[in-house]
């Protein structure tokens, strides 16, 4: 940690190197120090004798922080030290306090940690906003363990990678067929505490007789398709149709035929 000697009872700079300041300049008054250190911002700065002009003191081991914005140029060497008495030092390390970079500990005794984006990827954009990035892949990552701590991933040119409705693990379709008017099975029920929320619906009659197709969320009826002869419908919801809970995936046919065939998919959730 740099040090300033030899500070008395004339104002002198921190540093006479220009240091450009991000953050802030943390200044320590050395232990031994038999005075108190005063701290300015400007070469006028005095030790406790204007209340216009006086610096904040320092005893022997204090510390303080310099804030970049109390810098009127953002520069180390706008720091003016003045003490009650000759021969006093200080420590000083600039930009050792402000925002720690993005998953860096927050300094000791801070409680916080800020996050802070200052541009990068191809440069140019500076700013207020913060702005957010992800991982850019041409492959899948390895898969981490349910709980865990991810990164967003994004195509090649920072498109947002994203999985409709839900994650693919928990998707669920099915396909079944009939030829009379029971009740059939699309999708099981998921478990207690859950529903099949449905994304869109197949229906197909190869017979030559006219039906339609009841679907049902276990017995209830909730849609009717139509299905007519050598043809069928689809149909895709742009808002899932949300199905009871553990319940079932179901169909029937409203007049027996050979054959009608149903496939569905969805997702399952809470």
């Amino acid at each position: 940690m740099p040090a300033k000697s030899s500070i008395g009872t004339s104002a002198v700079a921190l540093t006479g190197t220009s240091t450009p300041v991000r953050y802030g300049v943390l200044v320590k008054a050395a232990d031994g120090n038999s005075g108190t250190v005063y701290v300015g911002y400007a070469d006028t700065v005095t030790a406790n004798s204007a209340d216009a002009t006086d610096g904040i003191p320092l005893a022997a081991g204090a510390s303080l922080a310099v804030p970049a914005d109390k810098l009127p140029n953002r520069n180390a060497t706008d720091v003016y030290l003045i003490a009650s008495g000759a021969g006093q030092k200080v420590f000083y390390e600039v930009d050792a306090v402000g925002p720690a970079p993005l998953g860096s500990p927050a300094a000791a005794g801070s409680g916080s940690t800020t996050v802070v984006g200052a541009a990068a990827h191809d440069a140019a954009v500076s700013g207020n906003p913060l702005l957010l990035g992800g991982e850019a892949r041409s492959t899948n990552p390895t898969a981490v363990a349910s709980g865990d701590a991810v990164r967003l991933i994004a195509d090649l040119i920072g498109r947002l990678v994203v999985a409709p409705y839900a994650t693919p693990e928990r998707s669920v379709d099915g396909t079944a067929s009939a030829t009379d008017t029971a009740n059939t099975s699309v999708i099981a029920a998921p478990g207690a505490g859950l529903r099949i929320y449905v994304t869109s619906v197949v229906v197909s009659n190869e017979s030559s007789t006219d039906t339609a197709v009841l679907l049902k969320s276990a017995t209830t009826t909730r849609l009717r398709l139509p299905a007519p002869n050598k043809g069928g419908c689809t149909l895709t919801f742009p808002v899932p149709l949300r199905l009871g809970d553990n319940e079932a995936l179901q169909f029937a046919a409203a007049a027996g035929v050979t054959t009608v065939y149903v496939s569905a998919a969805g997702y399952v959730g809470p």
